[in-house]
């Protein structure tokens, strides 16, 4: 017999459950169950054939307290039944739910938030709480705030496990994150996104089981913002106009009188800052347009609190297109796999705000907030393979407001291919990266690279980085603007890092600096510029501090080196150095550390200029080099590097400039030899009125400068050669040099128009005093002063004169004849001055009177003997005669002496009976005239007029030959006052010359 019985049909229409507050809880169109009896008896269980629910509708909210509106409904847990005996399975063949609403409150969170299920569709086929059979479910429903989710597949409870296919798009994702994650600072990320998944998961052991065979991720139109930021203003007085501009970030105050009170304003983001007590009395005005804060203050009085304003929202990133394809994931195994991830046209805002602080900071949780607990095995546990990686005409905007001037930099666009990436040990995968760089610059690194041990080798190519955009950094350190300049690099980048070792950084290539231009901003001139700077075959080693290059090419540099009045040269202080000292390091740390070492084979340098200027002189002085090519070579930080220095220029484009040199730098040992051939010297006029006070009119130098320093002593020869040179007027100038330039400059000049000079010079540099400068100075004026001292030295080197005393002439005792040895001595010296037109000569004749007057004596006697001749003569006749017109003869001489003898002599002379003169006490061998002459030349004072005479009679013997023999012009030779016993000492009659100029 077998029992037949229809399933048991139970239908419920229209059916609601109210909740306190008389809002509908449980609703639904119509509900019907149809139960098989007769298989539910037989299995013991309950078999329902059908369960179909139509518009169910099902309200469900959380209270701030964490309660739910259902628990009222609910019955007591102590007043439940709680002694089950047994288990009852459900068998459900098929469950349908259509057109169903799910609404969920929750006020817990905040801002309180809700979402809302709609046109919910629920299938179930073959369920079943007992057996191990998986069910066939599909289930399909939108968000009222966006998106649409379906998924098909099986599920079974025991064991608990469902595989499926799983779909998922326009999520509201910003809503999903302050759900799921309100901590997690990206609740304001909202994204256009779709899911595409097949999975399989299981639990075992109370652990998921988790496969994904296949999916896909795609999300567009991905933005984040940020929210925008208050201003408070609390207990505002004042009485006058007030602004605040948040971009300068400045208070502008306009008020003869003001009474500010400021209490807690905090400016965030770009309007950064905080005040306290601001407190206004009078009526006012407040707007704001997004960076703009304007307080309109008038007469009157105000008290207020509480100000608000809110900046705008900020974009933070925009992702139009982001794409995860092929991905395979197995939780068992921790794999993760991936064909394809890709992310297109994204663009990025970041900055730095004025604390340093970055705007990506708010991403991360509020401090003190929980922190999930991840679920998951940590990344490095997990193999990750994706095997292509893209990013594909992104852009990333930075702007750094923490500089007092804010800068930007546009990376746009940005590409990267990644070739089989994965995160396991030594695998290393290759890349391409390009970003473009404030529109004209380009990076680009292409290359392979590993994350376990992290190691990268790329080749790098970077193209026109305009510098200039780098400025607001310059400031910080430096007072020059960089005004253009592109930055260019090509070569190969090695990266690799060991743990717990420093990050070893390797680069070869070339580095290039194209039409580089620097500014001066204090006095708002060029600096330094050139048209083109290569560093060739360029190797630079961090890790190990060695910095190499082959050649350093610098094509057309320029340079502006000033003196200013105070006497310091426009390169010093530059830098900017801060009040805060850097602290000294510790010492064996500095001793650890590698010293760093370079080598710069060559410094090539092409068609090279420089403006010099000179401010600290009374005539300014400015010089231009132009043309300098050449360079150097061996530059080392090597103890032992000599460097090989060879440039040629010109200055003024008229004068050829030679530097060629040797220099170790590491033992101070320089040896410099600078040439300048035919350098017009009245374009070097300040200097000349500096040290001599006369301008110069005319004139070409060149100067040889062969410069030698060791162990810290230099020694320096300067060789001047000056053409033609002619002084100008006179200036007048505290520091010139009283000596008569004039005279050195024409007695130096050849009959050819030309001076030379050797001006030799040493010194220790250890001596703190040491100024080179001042050594040539002195140098110089030590040299000028031996020309001038003494002149005639000068002149007998000029002309090859071995005696140097050209100056003296010298004459025999009572004597003004020229021997012929002076002859020729005033000979030589003609020719001399025949070449220097521009020198006078100076006589003045002079006596000795310990030499002189005993050979002139004599004829003192002798007029005295002819004055006692007149004497007689007068005495006969009526007509008198002087007695220098007297003639003695040779019987008169002898006559009058032997008179005047016994006459100013009794007791020595005497006449004999026969009237002839005789010696009373004669010696053997002396004769009486003898005897007389001697002794009356003795009583004879010399006279000074006689002397005075013959010392002028020598003077014109010397002009005469100088005039007549010499072929001197006449208006050159000067003769001045004679003297008497200018040298009593002197064992020489000697005359004086003397050089003068016009």
């Amino acid at each position: 017999m077998k029992l037949q019985l229809d399933p048991l049909t139970i239908g419920l229409k229209d059916f609601v459950i109210h909740e306190k507050n008389a809002e509908n809880f449980i609703a639904f169109d119509e509900l019907l169950i149809k139960i098989n009896v007769v298989q539910s008896i037989q299995d013991a269980a309950l078999i329902i054939d059908e369960l179909s629910l139509q518009k169910p509708v099902v309200h469900l909210a959380r209270q701030a307290d964490g309660n739910f509106n259902f628990q009222d409904l609910l019955k007591n847990q102590n007043d439940a039944e709680t002694n089950h005996q047994g288990k009852f399975s459900v068998n459900v063949v098929k469950l349908s739910l259509s057109d169903g609403k799910l609404v969920w409150n929750d006020g817990k969170n905040t801002p309180a938030w809700s979402e809302t299920l709609e046109s919910l569709q629920l299938g179930l086929e073959n369920f079943s709480t007992r057996n191990n059979k998986p069910a066939n479910a599909q289930l399909d429903f939108k968000l009222q705030s966006g998106g649409h989710i379906s998924w098909t597949g099986t599920i079974g409870l025991n064991p608990l496990a469902s595989q499926g296919h799983l779909k998922l798009e326009h999520l509201n994702l910003s809503k999903f994150i302050k759900t799921f994650a309100p901590n997690s600072g990206l609740a304001n990320i909202s994204a256009d996104n779709a899911l595409d998944a097949d999975y399989q998961i299981r639990y075992v052991n109370g652990k998921p089981s988790l496969s994904i065979p296949k999916a896909s991720v795609d999300l567009h139109d991905i933005e984040y913002t940020q929210s925008g930021q208050t201003i408070k203003l609390a207990n505002f007085k004042h009485e006058t106009a007030l602004g605040f501009d948040s971009a300068d970030q400045n208070w502008q105050l306009d008020a003869k009188t003001a009474k500010i009170q400021i209490d807690d304003l905090r400016l965030q983001d770009k309007l950064q800052g905080k005040l306290n007590k601001l407190a206004i009395e009078a009526p006012y005005r407040i707007s704001y347009d997004n960076k703009h804060l304007d307080i309109a203050i008038h007469e009157g009085s105000l008290e207020g609190k509480e100000l608000r304003v809110s900046d705008q929202e900020k974009n933070l990133a925009f992702f139009p297109a982001l794409a995860l394809h092929g991905v395979q994931v197995n939780l068992d195994k921790h794999i993760l796999k991936a064909s394809s991830a890709s992310l297109d046209n994204a663009n990025l805002n970041v900055w730095l705000n004025a604390d340093g602080t970055s705007n990506y900071q708010s991403l991360m949780p509020v401090a003190g907030a929980p922190m999930p607990v991840p679920a998951s095995p940590s990344v490095e546990n997990w193999q990750i393979n994706i095997e292509n990686i893209a990013l594909n005409q992104c852009a990333i905007n930075f702007e750094d407001r923490s500089l007092p001037k804010p800068t930007t930099l546009v990376l746009k666009p940005v590409n990267l291919k990644l070739n089989a990436f994965s995160n396991q040990p030594a695998t290393r995968w290759p890349f391409e990266l390009t970003a473009g760089v404030n529109g004209n610059g380009l990076i680009a690194l292409k290359g392979s690279t590993s994350l376990t041990p992290f190691a990268a080798k790329a080749n790098v190519e970077v193209k026109n980085i305009e510098l200039e955009k780098f400025q607001p950094y310059y400031d910080k350190f430096i007072r020059l603007d960089l005004i253009d300049g592109m930055l260019n690099i090509d070569g190969e980048l090695s990266l690799q890092q060991q743990p717990a070792e420093p990050l070893d950084v390797q680069f070869s290539g070339n580095s290039r600096v194209n039409d580089l231009l620097i500014r001066d901003q204090r006095v708002h001139k060029d600096f330094l510029k050139w048209e083109d700077l290569t560093l060739k075959n360029l190797a630079v080693d961090v890790l190990n501090q060695r910095y190499t290059a082959a050649e350093l090419i610098i094509n057309k540099p320029y340079a502006r080196v000033t003196i200013r009045k105070d006497k310091t040269v426009n390169f010093s202080n530059l830098l900017i150095t801060g009040n805060n000292q850097a602290k000294t390091d510790n010492p064996r740390k500095k001793t650890a550390a590698k010293q760093p070492y370079f080598k710069l084979g060559k410094i090539k340098i092409i068609d090279g200029s420089s403006d010099f200027t000179d401010l600290s002189l009374i005539l300014p002085f400015s010089a231009y080099i132009k043309s300098l090519d050449g360079g150097a070579s061996g530059v080392s930080s090597d103890k032992n590097s000599q460097i090989q220095v060879d440039l040629k220029g010109n200055a003024y484009d008229l004068a050829p400039v030679d530097i060629i040199g040797k220099i170790t730098p590491y033992l101070g040992e320089y040896q410099t030899k600078i040439n300048f051939n035919g350098l017009p010297m009245p374009l070097v006029s300040s200097y000349m009125v500096q040290f001599a006070g006369y301008k110069v009119e005319k004139g070409k130098m060149t100067l040889n400068l062969d410069y030698q320093i060791a162990d810290k002593k230099l020694t320096a020869s300067n060789h001047f050669l000056i053409d033609q040179f002619e002084l100008g007027e006179r200036v007048q100038h505290p520091d010139a040099v009283s000596l008569p330039i004039k005279l050195a400059v024409a007695l130096l000049k050849d009959s050819n128009g030309k001076i030379k000079i050797d001006v030799p010079i040493s010194g220790n540099l250890d001596n703190p005093k040491f100024n080179i400068g001042a050594i040539i100075a002195d140098a110089l004026l030590n040299s000028l002063s031996k020309i001038i001292s003494s002149p005639f030295t000068v002149l007998a080197s000029l002309i090859g004169h071995e005696d140097a005393s050209l100056n003296t002439v010298h004459f025999k005792a009572g004597s003004a004849t020229l021997a012929s040895s002076q002859q020729v001595k005033l000979h030589e010296i003609a020719a001399a001055l025949q070449n220097r037109p521009k020198l006078m000569l100076e006589i003045r004749g002079a006596t000795l009177e310990t030499l002189d007057w005993p050979a002139i004596s004599d004829d003192a006697l002798y007029d005295q003997l002819k004055i006692r001749r007149a004497a007689e003569i007068n005495q006969h006749t009526s007509r008198k005669i002087r007695a220098e017109y007297v003639e003695l003869s040779n019987e008169e001489y002898q006559r009058l002496l032997a008179d005047m003898f016994i006459e100013k002599f009794p007791l020595l002379a005497e006449k004999s009976f026969l009237g002839v003169p005789q010696l009373k006490n004669p010696k053997t061998g002396q004769q009486f005239y003898e005897v007389a002459k001697q002794k009356l030349q003795d009583i004879i004072k010399p006279e000074q007029e006689r002397l005075k005479e013959l010392a002028n009679n020598r003077a014109q013997t010397i002009a005469k030959y100088f005039v007549q023999q010499g072929k001197i012009a006449q208006e050159r030779v000067y003769i001045l006052d004679s003297v008497v016993n200018a040298d009593k000492n002197s064992k020489e009659i000697v005359s004086l010359l003397s050089l003068k100029v016009n």
